[in-house]
């Protein structure tokens, strides 16, 4: 009889430490993902296996806004994440034990959530819609609206690319300092096709003189022809200081 007691009360054991267990893996991948959308350095610090990645981590600008935590998964935590204009995506919170505790290990989680990012496709050809106007908005605070764009040629050795920058000011584009307004770089989109959805690789660059920049990698544009012209769309809103909407024209030779 009291041999059948043990066995119960070393099951009721070993339930409770697999429930603690789960608790402190929920805890940790709950803290660690609040941590990444407040920037919140110092609860990034007590939850990441090496707390020196909670310094760039807090830097960056939170673009998380809707995520679930799902339950534990082998070596982690299952969490869904939804997107606008994107399906949801689940993705694992890697976490591995440091002195005893479990932490979140930084880059497997980052690799996980690239993979699984990498397989997300829009909803829609264009995400954002597009105004029927001359582009304007505003651009670091700053009311903007295209005045002009400049294109040069970059010759890297190897290949030679074209810079393109669309401008609110008609200044001297060739000499430092004459342009005082933001101006957005462009060289990132496609013009030779359709257009799509910004992507990581794909998207617009705000840049603040002297030397601020700015990615936008969340937006959408559309390239079309108009005669021997081309009309060029462009939408994004990033906040209340960033946000442009509207179309400039590309002239025909």
């Amino acid at each position: 009889m009291k041999t059948f007691k043990l066995v119960i009360i070393l099951c009721i054991s070993n339930l409770l430490l697999g429930c603690t267990q789960q608790s402190e893996s929920i805890k940790v991948t709950t803290d660690f993902w609040k941590g990444m959308a407040t920037n919140n350095k110092e609860l990034l610090e007590s939850v990441l296996a090496k707390k020196e990645d909670a310094e760039f981590l807090s830097k960056g600008k939170s673009t998380l806004t809707n995520y679930e935590i799902l339950g534990e998964v082998s070596g982690g935590v299952e969490v869904k994440f939804s997107k606008f204009c994107y399906p949801d995506i689940t993705a694992p919170t890697i976490l591995k034990s440091v002195d005893g505790s479990l932490k979140v290990d930084l880059f497997a989680t980052l690799r996980a959530q690239m993979k699984a990012h990498k397989k997300a496709i829009p909803l829609r050809k264009y995400c954002y819609e597009f105004e029927n106007k001359p582009l304007s908005g505003s651009l670091a605070g700053i009311k903007w609206s295209f005045v002009k764009s400049n294109s040069r040629e970059i010759n890297w050795g190897d290949k030679v690319t074209t810079n393109t920058t669309l401008y609110s000011e008609d200044c001297d584009t060739d000499t430092h300092g004459k342009c005082t307004k933001p101006s957005l770089l462009i060289s990132h989109l496609d013009l030779a096709g359709e257009g799509g959805n910004f992507t990581n690789t794909v998207n617009v660059t705000i840049h603040t003189p002297p030397g601020t920049n700015h990615i936008i990698s969340s937006g959408s544009y559309r390239v079309s022809n108009e005669g021997v012209n081309k009309k060029v769309e462009i939408s994004f809103s990033d906040d209340e200081k960033n946000r442009l909407s509207g179309f400039y024209i590309i002239e025909g030779e």
